[in-house]
């Protein structure tokens, strides 16, 4: 196991707080906000997909929703856009096809500078710099999809009985691989995050077997090689996991069952009796390196509305359908960062999207990066003509640079920080 012990027992206590004014000399203690990449509204965001290996490169997908090309009323379009990290310059960007209306859902880039979408004729292989475009066909089956760098598709079929994961490439068609009864992937298709789940050839997998036991499992891209069970949960929930970067450690999220009979109303909210805790695990042989309970700043309050003082909720409090959506590990292998939602209120209230710091050596809280606000509600409604619920949160994918000096989140925005001061 390469953790460097050294330098994570050097590492200080640090408890920083970032706000949201989008200006690039925003600085707060040991963490700097460098820019935000995209006009962070609801009807016309920008999502984190990716980053080139060696740091320069930002793939991101603008969204814009307007009127279809058909006439009708409400269409999502897309953009790809590549931008240089280090001067915010926009490199190129490829619309989707049919209008905008057909998506590019996943895409990454490739082992050089290439960007890699698929679309509904197969793999794209793009170059930002010159706007080259090849196509590869490929025949998408399943129901979620990811794109190794190499440029084969991890694809997984979700069956009443049984799931299935085949890979899919442009010599070989669809091979099927060796995994267990039912394999998790969580969210929507962009959340099926088999990057951040890889070491070399293998995918660590959420999944259960006759015994219906949660476990996370090794899966290889060789069909010749059998899935093998490696860590089995201590808890009831797990929220979210990732694989460092060199294969050797990986972080799973998981919460306890102590809020389950709580009093109070805890739809879509995470009772704060709940104990959320950060496992550390060696890859190669699973074993249990580190368990400790995370800290989060926010402090839950019992609220109740006027008409109903019975009726009592938890404002401040974590949701949680947007707990750990997205974990991601340090190169160094000294930090692990989570993104989280904070629900502002009742049912209807706003959320705001986080992204929580801590240390892969003893769990502690290092800094708190504070994302885009969403908000609901009639009078959010009027005021800036938007509707949604809080369900969703802000906070989406998050990649650690090379150096483990930067940071990049996704919230409404792209969101850009230098963390080299937490060192």
């Amino acid at each position: 196991m390469r953790v460097q012990l050294a330098l994570l027992t050097q590492l200080p206590t640090v408890w920083t707080v970032v706000g949201t004014a989008a200006t690039p000399s925003q600085e707060s203690g040991s963490v700097r906000l460098i820019r935000t990449y995209g006009e962070g509204k609801t009807s016309s965001y920008s999502e984190l997909l990716d980053l080139s290996n060696d740091g320069g490169l930002l793939l991101s997908n603008e969204v814009r929703f307007g009127r279809c090309p058909n006439g009708k009323p409400y269409c999502r379009f897309q953009k790809l856009v590549v931008h240089d990290t280090k001067t915010g310059q926009r490199i190129g960007e490829l619309p989707s096809q049919a209008g905008g209306m057909e998506h590019f859902l996943p895409a990454r880039f490739g082992s050089g500078r290439t960007v890699l979408p698929l679309g509904a004729e197969g793999r794209i292989e793009w170059n930002p710099f010159t706007g080259e475009i090849r196509t590869v066909p490929l025949k998408r089956r399943g129901s979620r999809f990811c794109l190794m760098d190499d440029g084969r598709v991890l694809a997984l079929s979700e069956g009443k009985s049984r799931d299935q994961l085949n890979l899919i490439s442009e010599q070989a068609g669809s091979t099927t691989l060796s995994n267990p009864d039912s394999v998790h992937g969580r969210g929507p298709e962009r959340d099926f995050d088999c990057r951040g789940w890889s070491s070399g050839q293998s995918f660590l997998f959420q999944g259960s077997e006759s015994d219906r036991r949660l476990r996370l499992y090794w899966i290889s891209a060789s069909p010749n090689v059998p899935y093998r069970a490696c860590w089995t949960q201590p808890d009831r929930y797990l929220y979210g996991y990732a694989v460092s970067p060199d294969g050797t450690l990986a972080v799973a999220i998981t919460g306890s069952d102590d809020g389950d009979k709580d009093e109070v109303d805890t739809w879509n909210v995470i009772s704060p009796k709940q104990r959320i805790f950060l496992n550390v695990i060696q890859a190669g042989t699973c074993e249990n390196l580190l368990r400790t309970e995370l800290q989060f700043p926010h402090e839950p309050k019992v609220r109740a509305t006027l008409l109903a003082p019975k009726n009592k909720y938890y404002a401040n409090a974590l949701l949680s359908d947007a707990l750990a959506k997205r974990v991601a590990v340090s190169p160094d292998n000294t930090m692990v960062a989570i993104s989280y939602g904070i629900r502002t209120g009742g049912v209807y209230s706003s959320a705001v999207g986080y992204f929580g710091i801590y240390s892969l050596l003893d769990g502690r809280r290092l800094a708190t990066l504070k994302g885009d606000v969403l908000r609901n509600g009639p009078w959010q409604a009027i005021r800036y003509g938007e509707w949604y619920a809080t369900r969703w949160a802000p906070a989406e994918a998050i990649f650690f640079s090379p150096d483990s000096k930067t940071v990049y989140a996704s919230s409404f925005r792209v969101w850009q920080w230098d963390i080299s001061g937490l060192r």
